[in-house]
């Protein structure tokens, strides 16, 4: 493998802006004032931008834990689906545009922009964010996308709730009726919420975003407010099971018959019951394997694999419906950190956003035969997510990727 001189990580533009005047007073009343919301705001909007290989981590790992990507197989379908998306229909480059052939991604879209910003402001990655159970039958609340455990902001470990939205507009300097119909969603469903009482997934802090994308301008982030409930439970025992199943996830699709992955699913499980152990625990496979970190990713994880020894990032060549390869993988102390159990580590993981360019000796694998090519070299952008997820791409793909 041989390399070029670090290039600075790639940036997009993101307009960050209240929805309208009620909400950016609503938005610095109570829970909002005390979580610092129109301090955080003012801070995104001194650079206006989120980390490329952020919003791509958001964007192609898209809902991990969620039950319609639950399956090896249907994770790597939409693996396939949103590299083609990317390829064709998204132009990113110093922000988002929507291209002639992108309706019905918006809400792909939309969630990712939301994330990424959110995780800006409050110092969060990928593997933070952890699906919400969808309540069913008459008396059900409605469900916002996500749940997001903040740890730190104040001495209560604040819970964040996001629900993202996405629209693909003409102008987006102008009011749409789109956008507009996006605000009513998310404000009936706040008021249902709070109407109904009980809410089985309460948050310290609510927030409604809608990202607003056109073919032109800045893409824009607008921020709404909601109402908020305390959180019960220890909101860092979840932000732990978080993690661990994110990279279990992602262990899982880059190596679907590894133990491991279960194994950590299995942890994860101890934590979100409050069951597990503040101090670190052996973890083991369910045949009573124990895991070590000294030699589990160069020894094991590796084989067959992409393995960058001295950038210490593990992963595999992938191509889509077009031929054209994209990198998927982790840092290897990603794995490291989720074998040796230490909560404090888990916790403050969080790796630097980066670009580089590098050249790798590969077998891309065809996604949707699940064949692989001929070893062949390969010069590749890679972008290395604050979750520690890295995505490469070939300077010559896409626009704005390499």
């Amino acid at each position: 493998m041989s390399s070029n001189p670090a290039t600075k990580a790639h940036k997009l533009k993101i307009d960050l802006q209240y929805y309208d005047a009620k909400h950016q007073s609503l938005l610095a009343e109570g829970t909002y004032r005390t979580l610092g919301t129109a301090a955080k705001v003012k801070s995104f909007k001194t650079t206006s931008e989120i980390f490329l290989a952020d919003f791509l981590n958001y964007f192609l790992i898209h809902r991990a834990n969620n039950p319609s990507y639950a399956t090896y197989k249907a994770r790597r379908k939409y693996l396939k689906q949103a590299s083609d998306w990317i390829d064709g229909v998204l132009n990113i480059n110093d922000t988002i545009n929507c291209l002639q052939g992108s309706e019905g991604l918006q809400e792909k879209v939309g969630e990712a922009v939301s994330l990424s910003v959110a995780s800006v402001m409050f110092g969060l990655t990928a593997a933070d964010w952890t699906t919400i159970p969808e309540q069913r039958g008459l008396t059900a609340h409605p469900t916002f996308d996500f749940e997001r455990i903040l740890v730190g902001i104040t001495n209560k470990n604040e819970v964040i709730q996001i629900e993202a939205k996405g629209s693909f507009v003409k102008d987006n300097n102008v009011n749409q009726e789109a956008v507009v119909a996006q605000a009513r969603k998310i404000e009936k469903k706040k008021i249902k919420i709070a109407k109904a009482g009980a809410y089985k997934h309460p948050a310290f802090a609510r927030y409604g975003m809608i990202a607003s994308i056109d073919p032109s301008n800045t893409a824009k982030c607008l921020l709404l407010d909601p109402p908020s409930d305390q959180v019960p439970g220890n909101p860092s025992d979840i932000k732990i099971a978080s993690r661990l199943e994110y990279v279990a996830s992602i262990v899982s699709l880059l190596a679907p018959k590894a133990s491991l992955a279960d194994a950590l699913e299995t942890r994860a499980a101890l934590w979100r019951q409050g069951k597990a152990s503040d101090e670190p625990e052996t973890l083991r496979s369910k045949t009573g394997h124990a895991y070590t970190a000294r030699n589990y990713v160069e020894d094991f994880f590796a084989n067959g694999k992409v393995w960058m020894e001295d950038r210490d990032i593990v992963g595999q060549v992938y191509c889509n419906k077009s031929g054209r390869a994209f990198f998927l993988g982790l840092h290897g102390d990603v794995i490291r950190t989720a074998i040796q159990q230490d909560p404090k580590v888990i916790i403050q993981a969080h790796y630097e956003p980066s670009s580089k360019q590098l050249e790798i000796l590969a077998r891309p694998v065809h996604l949707d035969q699940d064949i692989k090519d001929a070893p062949r070299y390969m010069s590749m952008i890679f972008h290395t997510a604050s979750s520690g997820v890295v995505l490469g791409f070939p300077s010559d793909s896409y626009s704005g990727l390499g």
